[in-house]
């Protein structure tokens, strides 16, 4: 689970964190967590914020904290970009073996680039 959009935590049935969230149980393909004496049931990908802002950075770039499979990268959040991208290190920081996908060429701003194309399990921002 990803608390307050940062912090990755992993847990098991009877496990609270530290932020006080506690996972009460799995079934039915959803984890039913109980926080602030309330219970919350989340299927995979779900979360209980439903927006976010960004702000530009003194650069005009969009940065944030993106997971992917559930790990956390820094990333630059481009509203025209067709495609999620990642470097080679951030790829197997994630566990992802790229050299499995399909190879080919994407056009970027500073001109054609090779490519692994997979299909990721999750990318949350």
């Amino acid at each position: 689970m990803i608390i307050d959009g940062r912090t990755v935590r992993s847990l098991r049935p009877g496990d609270q964190t530290p932020e006080g969230v506690k996972l009460v149980e799995i079934r039915d393909g959803a984890a039913v967590f109980e926080t602030g004496g309330r219970a919350v049931a989340l299927r995979l990908g779900q979360a209980t914020m439903a927006e976010t802002v960004l702000r530009a950075d003194s650069r005009g770039h969009f940065v944030a904290t993106a997971f992917v499979n559930g790990v956390a990268l820094p990333a630059m959040i481009d509203t025209g970009a067709s495609n999620v991208s990642l470097s080679a290190d951030h790829a197997l920081r994630a566990g992802i073996d790229y050299r499995r996908g399909e190879s080919g060429f994407s056009m970027t701003a500073n001109g054609r680039v090779p490519v692994y194309r997979i299909t990721l399990a999750s990318v949350q921002v």
